[in-house]
């Protein structure tokens, strides 16, 4: 699988939205997300889905929110696979 923050190669015919999410909770009460966990993660999907390429529209790294440190990683994008 391929990634990347462009459109699809030519003749790539859109699968659907995909979600990749590492890490849970919050602050100490959770497990810290990564990078590398999440990738791993949109991989996995992404072939379950028969996707060979995902264009990532965002990720969201841990961060602070009102009432606590969030601990995910998220990626989210979009799913391709070559047209038939």
């Amino acid at each position: 699988m391929r990634t990347g923050k462009s459109d699809p190669p030519e003749g790539f015919v859109e699968i659907g939205p995909i979600e990749a999410v590492h890490g849970t909770g919050c602050g100490a009460f959770g497990k810290l997300g990564t990078y590398e966990g999440a990738y791993s993660v949109l991989r996995n999907k992404a072939a379950e889905m028969g996707a060979t390429y995902v264009r990532i529209n965002t990720m969201t790294e841990p961060h602070s929110e009102a009432s606590c440190y969030n601990n995910t990683f998220v990626i989210r994008g979009t799913a391709y696979r070559p047209g038939t």
